[in-house]
């Protein structure tokens, strides 16, 4: 038996915790992905000859990684369903090992191949891993264990924009040293080839929850007593399946008020798992159907607001800013990983309050500090343009600790609880939709008008998330999977 009892809790934490960490290493992939380029964008543009089109290649190679990531996002969940959630991630870590050799190839096709491949099991992790994770996670510190992903894919930004300082910052045609970044492209192949085998060799079963849907009730407690006591793991199987029974019922009852009498001589013996009311057909989760619209609207509108405030403009463009901004090109880089250090040290600080304080506590904050510090970001840009980047890189820290503690964190932690498998994979495909918006639109603004405009154009979205947030928002905090689903069925 995997449990051992540690402590008063029915459920091993350090099994929990490894479990977690392992499913996260997708998340460090999505954070690496999206810092990657940041820093690197001259040495390869000189390696790979883009001339006189730089700007442009720049911008398109930046969103070709988010633009796989809303395939991989959109059919993540059709993948997870099908095979698993533990299949799922394992093929994903395959697929990736595959688009990291494309870079290896000096060529401008070969390298966005290789970006757009990278991406694809970007946007897949960006569903599997909080999926996973949220289902085998207790619900008493589901937030916490939730948060994981936000951390590890901030830890990977950083790794991301660390492994720049050793380029050159000028003669990128002479200096041998301007290959590094081919490394710094395949270097995720490790983390991805370190998922599968542990998966593979250590944690063979899928999640509880995955197991029931198939019927796989054995499997499904076996899975569970990996971290609860056996008391306690036949409970938690016992209340999934209670669950799962009355979404059925549920789901005959409905089927027989839509059969005329005529037609009701014999009853469905069996309804089809894909029928479940909590697992939505994507037909009525496209379409906001009455029984899935409130979760559909939040669940879009979290992952949007995410997003659609600047902060992947600031993980994309860092370097790019604080050079415009009076910074060298060494100087902007090493600004820049501090902002990667900041973004680790504001997730870790979210760890002690996320399963004290309300989901809507923390969302509204961290939009409250998002306005603020991109109003000043704004300011500076275009008021106090001559002050150098100082005063922007404080601004910019002040938002990413914002945005951790709020829409950073929170947003992956509540896909997770309030999502299914399906949902999931549609309104992360529209946060990537949402990130290559701001990726490939940035620089254009900043062109067009000035990076002083693009600032406060994200400072308006943020107030805006505020005021949704105030009106929509339905709680989480200390509730399990049952319990999500009975108070969002109350917007029925």
């Amino acid at each position: 038996m995997a449990y051992q009892e540690l402590n008063s809790k029915p459920y091993n934490k350090k099994i929990v915790w490894k479990i977690a960490l392992n499913a996260s290493i997708g998340s460090f992939i999505f954070g690496y992905n999206t810092g990657v380029f940041n820093s690197n964008q001259l040495n390869v543009a000189a390696t790979l000859g883009w001339g006189g089109n730089e700007n442009l290649y720049i911008s398109i190679m930046a969103a070709m990684m988010p633009f796989g990531g809303l395939f991989g996002a959109l059919f993540a969940g059709t993948i997870a369903q099908k095979i698993g959630r533990r299949k799922a991630l394992m093929l994903m870590d395959v697929i990736n090992i595959f688009g990291c050799v494309f870079f290896i190839c000096p060529y401008t096709s070969a390298f966005a191949l290789g970006r757009f491949i990278t991406g694809y099991t970007t946007g897949s992790f960006s569903v599997l891993s909080p999926l996973y994770i949220g289902e085998t996670s207790p619900p008493d510190i589901m937030g916490t264990i939730g948060s994981l992903c936000g951390l590890i894919l901030a830890v990977g930004i950083m790794v991301a924009y660390a492994m720049a300082l050793p380029l050159p910052t000028g003669d990128y045609h002479s200096d041998p040293l301007n290959y590094w970044w081919i490394f710094m492209f395949v270097f995720q192949a490790l983390f991805t080839a370190f998922q599968f085998f542990v998966l593979w060799k250590v944690y063979k079963e899928d999640t509880p929850i995955w197991l029931l849907s198939k019927k796989q009730d054995q499997k499904a407690l076996k899975s569970s007593m990996q971290y609860y006591n056996e008391d306690e793991a036949v409970k938690v199987i016992q209340k999934l399946r209670a669950s799962m029974s009355a979404d059925r019922d549920k789901t005959l009852e409905a089927i027989e008020k839509e059969v005329p009498e005529t037609a009701t001589s014999e009853k469905p013996k069996e309804i089809d798992n894909s029928k479940r009311q909590t697992d939505y057909t994507y037909k009525e989760l496209l379409c906001c159907s009455k029984k899935s619209r409130k979760m559909m609207r939040l669940g879009i509108l979290v992952n949007v607001f995410q997003v659609a405030a600047g902060v992947d403009a600031l993980f994309a463009y860092t370097t790019k800013i604080f050079s415009e901004l009076g910074g060298g090109v060494f100087e902007s880089r090493a600004y820049t990983v501090v902002f990667g250090v900041v973004t680790v040290i504001s997730t870790l600080a979210v760890f002690p309050v996320v399963d004290r304080f309300n989901r809507k506590t923390l969302i509204l904050l961290g939009n409250g500090g998002m306005f603020i510090t991109m109003f000043f970001l704004g300011l500076f840009a275009e008021e106090f343009s001559g002050s150098g980047p100082i005063p922007s890189l404080v601004f910019v820290l002040l938002y990413v600790l914002a945005w951790s503690i709020g829409l950073g964190t929170i947003c992956w932690v509540y896909s997770g609880e309030i999502l299914t498998s399906r949902a999931i994979s549609i309104c992360i495909g529209v946060n990537w939709i949402v990130i290559i918006s701001v990726i490939f639109t940035f620089p254009h603004i900043a062109s067009w008008f000035s990076i002083g405009i693009a600032f406060w154009v994200y400072a308006v979205i943020s107030a805006l998330g505020i005021v949704y947030f105030l009106i929509e928002f339905v709680e989480t905090k200390g509730l399990d999977s049952t319990q999500i689903k009975e108070a969002f069925d109350k917007y029925k």
